[in-house]
């Protein structure tokens, strides 16, 4: 929930450290991976659907398109937003219901990258209600996220105490809950307009 702004000197990656990560770290990364073909780039989800069993297998050729592609949707986003006023929100689809998440079990249940697949299910269930999102995307989206092997069942919260923890997240506006919604895959759209009906409605959908 703490964030700083500034531009680093030198970004290092090494491919070879995902060797080291476990089955549920490395998933846990991939979810945060998902996002950017969700909202930003649907060739890039393509590819990843075509490629899940490379990815699954840490194929180092592969993982290096990922990376890349990742790096790129995400420093398109900042350059033209460095301090989040805007376009930079969409970097944070599934994070405002995810927090949540972590907050109500105290953190040490779940990983980041896990809550915000759970919270992302939620977001595209509130998408596909406002009109955003038609069933054979949501469809899309899930398959990927059970082929990548990456849980997306809300857990057993109640839905109320879920949307009070929404409240008191960063996102809050001038009272409003700011939401990062999918608008068909490869596209998004950012809301401060939803009921808490609505809301209440895709936490219960995600958690069945």
């Amino acid at each position: 929930l703490i964030g700083a702004f500034h531009q680093p000197r030198l970004v290092l990656i090494d491919i070879n450290t995902l060797t080291s990560l476990n089955d549920r770290e490395y998933r846990s990364g991939l979810a945060e991976v998902l996002k950017y073909g969700i909202i930003y780039d649907e060739s890039f989800f393509s590819y990843l659907e075509e490629n899940v069993d490379k990815i699954r297998a840490r194929d180092a050729e592969c993982l290096k398109t990922v990376i890349y592609h990742s790096c790129r949707i995400k420093s398109e986003i900042v350059a033209e937003d460095e301090r989040e006023e805007g376009l930079r929100a969409v970097l944070n689809l599934g994070h405002t219901f995810g927090h949540a998440i972590e907050k109500l079990t105290s953190y040490n249940i779940y990983n980041h990258g896990e809550a915000v697949a759970m919270g992302t299910m939620a977001a595209l269930y509130l998408a596909q209600d406002e009109g955003f999102l038609q069933e054979s995307e949501v469809s899309r989206i899930k398959q990927l996220y059970r082929q990548m092997g990456i849980t997306t069942v809300f857990p057993k919260l109640e839905a109320e105490e879920v949307y009070t923890a929404m409240r008191s997240d960063k996102k809050i506006i001038a009272g409003r809950l700011r939401i990062v919604l999918p608008r068909g895959i490869g596209d998004f759209t950012i809301v401060d307009d939803c009921s808490k009906e609505k809301i209440i409605k895709a936490i219960v959908r995600a958690s069945a």
